[in-house]
């Protein structure tokens, strides 16, 4: 009897354990190459930032960026609603340690992020690398192949090391999955130092382009 209880006791131990395991394996699954693109941070800015998000940031900068806006309200063309358009413009007042910036939105969705900068130290290029090397990693582990031509999602990755000059750039495109996220996303991440001239530059471009248009059109 004794016996017959520590059997049961394991088969349960061993249930909890294989359990555990699949509810961890079909949560890491949860996430995709679309996801990575989407949570990429770029000075505090995402694709998944909101309209608040973006006029805090601009007011935050120091010194001010100099921002153009533009707002074209939602409106109904051939048939077709059209959602609200907006894009911020800015650029900076001083050309050192402050960033030319344009972000643009459909409807309450950030579709473009266009980033750059040039610093007189290295500090914040060199957290920026950091960055490039984490996406890098997470789009790898993501399935992204970085031998173009093997699969439709595909990147290119760039480290160079020259005596008193480095550079990281990162190029991704994420293909639209009809089913999942009929989303095209284009990454350009770049971080360069020039150590001679003590030059330190970081360039970001996101780009997310809704493709159901394309899919309606394949499976009609």
């Amino acid at each position: 009897m004794k016996k017959d209880v520590l059997k049961l006791k394991i088969l349960a131990s061993a249930f909890v354990v294989v359990f555990v395991f699949i509810m961890l394996v079909s949560g890491s699954g949860h996430h995709s190459a679309a996801d990575v693109a989407q949570d990429i941070s770029i000075d505090g800015l995402s694709l998944n930032s909101s309209a608040k998000d973006i006029e805090t940031y601009i007011e935050s900068q120091d010194p001010q960026l100099i921002c153009s806006r533009q707002d074209i309200e939602e409106k109904e063309s051939q048939n077709e609603l059209r959602p609200r358009f907006r894009r911020w413009k800015c650029i900076p007042n001083n050309a050192i340690n402050s960033p030319r910036l344009t972000v643009m939105m459909s409807g309450e969705t950030i579709t473009a992020i266009e980033f750059s900068a040039r610093y007189d130290t290295s500090e914040k290029v060199d957290k920026f690398e950091k960055v490039i090397r984490t996406v890098h990693d997470k789009f790898k582990n993501q399935g992204i192949s970085f031998e173009k031509g093997i699969n439709k999602n595909y990147g290119t990755y760039v480290n160079q090391e020259k005596p008193n000059t480095t550079m990281q750039k990162l190029y991704v495109s994420v293909a639209p999955d009809c089913e999942k996220h009929p989303i095209l996303y284009n990454v350009s991440l770049t971080a360069q130092k020039n150590m001679n001239n003590k030059t330190y530059s970081a360039t970001a471009i996101i780009h997310s382009v809704d493709q159901r248009g394309e899919c309606q059109k394949h499976n009609s």
